[in-house]
């Protein structure tokens, strides 16, 4: 039953470059919707005739990725088929009119039609999920910016994240996201501090946390983590979050020159996370990281313009890229 699903998916995911569509990859898409499945999930389908042209599958999670209760919506279409956005767009609006919580909604960068459809209803960016190699980001960093590998010019030192920091650092991302929650709506959330806490309490050959102090206070945090996924390989994970008052100095420059060059020595393949943040995606994009999804939920508070530097740039980008 699920295999047309799983088809339509690997199909699109296998757009972004980097993707490994094969058995494994598939193994996990069909994974997560049997995950779904198995949570009491309402799963629609359009087809025509005897072909899918989409599908939204929705359960409810109590425990999510962000620590607490969502309700998780997988959606693909045909990408060039109006009548499926249309179709995916009005599901997806009946089934949030019907909820009291948040949604989870991830949407391929490929599907633009429906992308569009969702924000003209309501349904903004809140972040776009960016990939690529960690070896030509670093490469493309250190060309473009060449940036220093301390801060002692700013008075700040970047060293290994210590456990009596870490209570120091929880707070730095109480404080930011508190100011700024449309950076992450769930930053401050007390659920997802305690599993931060647990991450910066697990040390190992697949994590490296960092803080930055200035006269011994914690005023920036990041984090990097590895581990093995079918659909990335060996697939990376960022985080950084600095205090207000050392944004905007180069400092996110050096701490992903600390990052990635782990990254590259733990042999990492790909590097995948979220972001909000225009300097952030400015970054990806010069480091060569193309868009892999949009999340989107009602109350998403950005324009559309800083996403649409990097989407419109990587749509261009694919568009003229050799076949």
């Amino acid at each position: 039953m699920l295999s047309p699903l799983i088809q339509l998916r690997a199909e699109v995911a296998a757009r972004t470059p980097g993707w490994r569509d094969g058995a494994p990859a598939r193994r996990q898409l069909s994974q997560e919707l049997l995950r779904g499945l198995s949570r009491e999930g309402c799963l629609e389908i359009h087809a025509r005739g005897n072909r899918l042209m989409g599908f939204v599958l929705s359960w409810w999670e109590v425990r999510s990725w962000t620590g607490g209760p969502l309700q998780r919506v997988v959606v693909e279409v045909e990408p060039d088929s109006a009548v499926a956005a249309d179709w995916a767009t009005r599901r997806i609006l009946e089934l949030e009119s019907d909820l009291d919580g948040p949604l989870d909604l991830r949407v391929n960068f490929e599907q633009h039609m429906l992308r569009a459809r969702l924000v003209e209803s309501g349904l903004g960016i809140d972040s776009v999920t960016l990939v690529g190699p960690p070896g030509p980001a670093l490469v493309m960093l250190q060309a473009r910016w060449d940036p220093p590998r301390q801060l002692d010019h700013l008075g700040l030192t970047i060293v290994p994240m210590a456990p009596h920091h870490v209570d120091a650092a929880l707070a730095l991302h109480r404080r930011v996201f508190q100011a700024a929650p449309e950076f992450c709506w769930f930053g401050a959330r007390p659920e997802r501090l305690l599993r931060l806490r647990r991450e910066f309490q697990r040390s190992g050959l697949g994590t490296r946390h960092r803080v930055v102090l200035r006269d011994e206070r914690v005023v920036g945090v990041a984090s990097a983590s590895v581990q093995s996924d079918p659909c990335w390989g060996r697939k990376a994970g960022l985080e950084l979050v600095l205090d207000p008052s050392i944004q905007q100095k180069g400092i996110a420059k050096t701490v992903y020159l600390d990052l990635l060059d782990w990254l590259v020595e733990s042999g990492a393949d790909c590097v995948c996370g979220g972001t909000a943040q225009p300097a952030v995606m400015h970054l990806g994009r010069a480091m060569g990281r193309v868009p892999f999804e949009t999340s989107h939920r009602r109350g998403a508070s950005f324009p559309r313009s800083p996403f649409d530097l990097v989407l419109g740039r990587a749509s261009e980008a694919r568009r003229l890229a050799p076949v």
